[in-house]
Order: C-alpha cells, then sequence, then structure tokens
C-alpha cells in the first residue's frame, strides 16, 4: 500500500510516499526531489517527526550521543528551562543509523531508521522534559535537469504492551 503527496513549483517537484506492508511493522517513508528544465542547486530538505503531545517521550537513543538519556542531559544548544536539543550527523549515523525515543509511561516507543543518512538533525526537548520532536535535513549540491534524488527512512510506532516479547526499549 502507498500514499503519495506530491507538492510542485515551477522548477521543481517534492514527492512524499509512504509504504506500508502486510508482513512488517515499519513503514518506509521516501521523498523524491525532482529538478524540471533546469539544474537546481544548493537544494536542502529539512524534514520534522512531530510527536503527539499525549504522550511523554523522556528518553533517546542516539548513537554517541543519548543513551535512553533526555537532551538536558548532553544538549548541543539550550534555552534554561524553555528547551534543549542534542545534535547528531552522519558520524553519529555511522554507529547507528537509528534515532529511538521512548515514553516510560505509556511504554510507547518510535523508532527512525535512517537509509540515506541525513547531513544533520536534532532531538528536541521541551522544558516541561518532554521531547517533541525528531529534526533532520539533507542537502543536494545539485539536483540535475530532469533527474530525481530519493532519500527515504522507516518509522516505526508502537506499545510494547502490545508486543508482549518486547521488555525493554534496547530491544527495539
Amino acid at each position: 500500500k502507498r500514499i503519495s503527496v506530491t507538492y510542485t513549483a515551477e522548477d521543481f517537484e517534492l514527492v512524499e510516499n509512504i509504504y506500508a506492508h502486510n508482513d512488517t511493522y515499519p513503514v518506509t517513508v521516501s521523498w523524491q526531489v525532482s529538478a524540471f528544465n533546469q539544474d537546481l542547486n544548493y537544494a536542502s530538505l529539512t524534514l520534522n517527526e512531530y510527536f503527539d503531545a499525549s504522550l511523554n517521550f523522556t528518553k533517546a537513543k542516539v548513537a554517541d550521543a543519548l543513551d535512553w538519556e533526555d537532551p538536558w542531559s548532553n544538549p548541543s544548544r539550550f534555552e534554561p528551562g524553555q528547551w534543549a536539543f542534542t545534535s547528531f550527523d552522519r558520524g553519529n549515523l555511522s554507529i547507528s543509523n537509528r534515532v529511538d525515543v521512548y515514553d516510560e509511561k505509556s511504554q510507547t516507543a518510535v523508532a527512525l531508521e535512517f537509509t540515506d543518512l541525513p547531513i544533520y538533525g536534532s532531538v528536541g526537548q521541551l522544558g516541561d522534559n518532554r521531547i517533541d520532536t525528531v529534526r533532520w535535513r539533507y542537502e543536494f549540491f545539485v539536483v540535475n535537469a530532469n533527474y530525481t534524488i530519493t532519500v527515504s527512512y522507516n518509522k516505526l510506532s508502537f506499545s510494547m504492551t502490545s508486543y508482549s516479547d518486547l521488555q525493554n526499549p534496547q530491544q527495539m
């Protein structure tokens, strides 16, 4: 099954495809950037995964940055009492190409597994200690005319209570 959303401008097109399969839990998300008629220079694609405010994600796993901790424990930047974020880049993601977040109270987990590594990104946390978003960015030096560049990632969201074999988020 596939859902596609297309955004079109005069000189380029951006297509988001979301693929779901009957035999696997994760969905695959791909983004296609296509240039029309002329090269598209210095293009970038910034993506955000916002989390439902009813969930209380407080722990994250990002290789070499967060080990089931919150961004306040290792902030790259912060505004005291307001927000903090921990950055990641291709160096972190080459160790493990995943970013995981976990809500202990509801035992809900979300995992993002990057097929194509972004240039950088961050895990953001608000002053109420709730991780509210994961952001990441792709940069393309040039998208040649009449050519398409595709980047993709897998997303898994589930409650650990719905999968009894999984006892803790480290097993994801």
